[in-house]
């Protein structure tokens, strides 16, 4: 049985939603609606109102309802609203699973920004990939732009991994004495 005392297995705090030093501020993005398309994609994001390519690593995503591409045939769309999608199978072509509570999201800004990218990944980031789907510290996420920042979905298990990277990382770089 698994131990969830265990300290190096800590579960992410759930008031643990902002990180900010001089020149990087990093927040968990609560309330983000996030829906799996497979299959037709092109059918689905015509349903849905976003661009069937959706946007790779370090792509630019816009509004308040886009799409990510996560594999050749796997699509997340996110909004701020609940999903254009109904889950399930669709006589269309695709299939819709909403995974809202099983990606965190967490939004990184600031001057620190392309250098956080630079000591978690060795994705340029310059330029845009074809899927979003990148190793950020070691585990699998998708990353992109949004607005001023980056966006970074994680699944849920590792979201406490994830929070304390950022934190040491900030420790260990010294930006919390800029």
């Amino acid at each position: 049985m698994v131990d969830d005392s265990d300290p190096k297995w800590r579960r992410l705090d759930e008031t643990a939603r902002r990180l900010d030093c001089p020149g990087l501020a990093v927040r968990r993005l609560p309330g983000l609606g996030q829906t799996l398309a497979s299959g037709d994609l092109w059918a689905a994001a015509a349903r849905a109102g976003v661009d069937a390519a959706g946007v790779g690593a370090l792509g630019n995503a816009q509004g308040a309802t886009y799409s990510v591409r996560l594999a050749r045939d796997r699509l997340l769309i996110v909004s701020e609203a609940p999903s254009p999608l109904a889950a399930g199978w669709s006589d269309d072509g695709y299939a819709v699973t909403d995974v809202t509570g099983g990606f965190d999201v967490f939004e990184i800004s600031g001057a620190h920004a392309a250098d956080v990218v630079a000591r978690a990944t060795n994705v340029p980031i310059t330029g845009a990939g074809p899927s979003a789907a990148i190793v950020f510290a070691g585990i699998l996420g998708y990353l992109y732009r949004h607005g001023d920042g980056l966006r970074l979905h994680v699944e849920r298990g590792y979201s406490a991994f994830i929070w304390q990277w950022f934190e040491t990382l900030v420790t260990t770089a010294g930006w919390n004495e800029d």
